[in-house]
């Protein structure tokens, strides 16, 4: 690392600028390193971006976090984020077969007033909480090695057998797909396992200012390049050469902080020493949920703050949520927004449509499961269509993500949801182990 007599700069390009490529360059920079930050949208925030238009501040993809987040909470210390900061007031409305049962969430007498289920499965369901609580409590959820003893089973396997049939239909689908966009069927127990065990005491909060306030921050503190997609990597004698947008630029290490399916396709032809063939069997094998967010304007006060619909029951819904934005609003524009969330193969399908077949059929499906929108005043105001929204952690994909992190080390190394979570905090706890990974092996070419 010395040329002469003078330290050498090390010189690290992040690919990515979501939560983790962020948290990334932020930690590298701090570390000494000489950091470019590689973003190919036109602003930081990735799965978090916020998208502001007139006088509306509207999350487009993760839309809060919560209290048992303490690596996020200690970056919000450390930013002078905290005044930013609110807690949300979230009153979920699930709808069965136009049945409404409101259910706010952290109230035990909500809970205990909540129709669609009966008294014996709540206090079944209580009675497992309350165990998992205790025996689980230290379990990290954003950390795949901490997960990766209950990684041994489906979550709909495990709340059938559990917590019964009627348990899993009304309450723990309803609070896992709409804000995942995967099935319960296809992902691993290990994250239910370990949010039931911080379930008691749970409180939510977000960025008055937006959800991207967080990568905007730590964004300031590096050299960042918005609008710049990266198309290639190449070895050299020393290091890498990175191809973007029409130029490129050699660096000493990488840090890939896409989604896992823009990694493999960036190190696919990169040497086994440099990339090992399992790790590329990894990336390439992670699979994702899609989705797709549709918003409409409507006048303010029509429906209520901080309202979430929820279809429930039996049977795939493609309406994931429904919600209305109006207590993330900035100044007085006059009005609300409302937003309908897709998921599934309806969401698929909408992934290339045009822009007024989306907004129209997303409608028209939000109005089977929300008859309050029939004959409301929409006006469309924007749409985000995400193919590789949510990574799905199949059973046993924490077990492998925690080898994974064990094993890389520099100099190009991987950091992302996909080794974690599908959370803010996932994002960060991957980020802060890929660069360790750097740190400790050094390993400069």
């Amino acid at each position: 690392m010395f040329d002469g007599a003078m330290a050498r700069i090390i010189k690290t390009a992040v690919i990515g600028a979501g939560p983790a490529g962020c948290v990334a360059a932020h930690e590298a920079a701090r570390a000494g390193r000489k950091v470019v930050l590689f973003e190919k949208e036109k602003a930081v925030g990735g799965r978090t971006l916020t998208h502001r238009s007139g006088g509306h501040v509207l999350d487009t993809g993760a839309g809060f976090f919560t209290n048992f987040y303490p690596r996020l909470k200690s970056y919000n210390r450390a930013l002078g984020l905290e005044s930013d900061v609110v807690r949300l007031s979230r009153q979920n409305v699930l709808i069965s077969d136009h049945r409404i049962a409101p259910l706010a969430l952290g109230s035990p007498l909500s809970f205990f007033r909540f129709p669609l289920v009966g008294a014996a499965d709540k206090i079944r369901m209580l009675g497992v909480t309350l165990g998992r609580t205790l025996r689980y409590r230290g379990v990290d959820l954003a950390d795949p090695a901490s997960l990766a003893a209950l990684d041994t089973d489906s979550i709909a396997r495990d709340a059938r057998k559990f917590l019964g049939e009627s348990v899993y239909q009304y309450l723990v689908r309803p609070g896992i797909e709409p804000f995942w966009y995967f099935s319960c069927e296809e992902v691993s127990k290990a994250l239910y396992i370990g949010l039931q065990a911080k379930a008691a005491d749970a409180v939510f909060f977000t960025y008055g200012s937006g959800m991207d306030s967080f990568c905007r921050k730590l964004a300031e503190s590096v050299e960042l390049r918005t609008g710049k997609s990266v198309t290639s990597i190449g070895e050299k004698p020393r290091g890498f050469s990175i191809r973007f947008s029409d130029d490129k630029e050699d660096f000493d290490e990488i840090i890939l902080a896409t989604t896992a399916n823009v990694a493999a396709k960036l190190t696919a032809k990169l040497s086994e020493s440099v990339v090992s063939a399992n790790q590329k069997h990894f990336l390439q094998s992670q699979m994702y949920a899609a989705n797709v967010i549709v918003s409409f304007r409507l006048p303010a006060g029509v429906l209520p703050d901080s309202d979430t619909r929820i279809p429930c029951g039996t049977g795939e819904n493609p309406v994931a949520a429904i919600t209305s934005n109006s207590d993330k609003r900035a100044g007085h524009s006059g009005e609300d927004l409302v937003s309908i969330y897709l998921r599934g193969d309806e969401a698929k399908k909408l992934l290339k449509s045009k822009q007024k077949e989306a907004f129209a059929r997303a409608l028209a499906l939000a109005r089977k499961v929300d008859s309050r929108l029939i004959k409301l005043p929409l006006e469309p105001f924007y749409m985000k269509q995400r193919e590789n929204a949510i990574p799905v952690h199949s059973v046993g994909r924490y077990r492998q993500a925690a080898t994974f992190l064990e094993e890389q080390s520099g100099p190009i190394v991987f950091a992302g949801d996909y080794l974690a979570n599908a959370t803010v905090e996932g994002a960060i706890h991957s980020a802060q182990s890929a660069v360790a990974a750097l740190l400790k092996g050094a390993g400069l070419r």
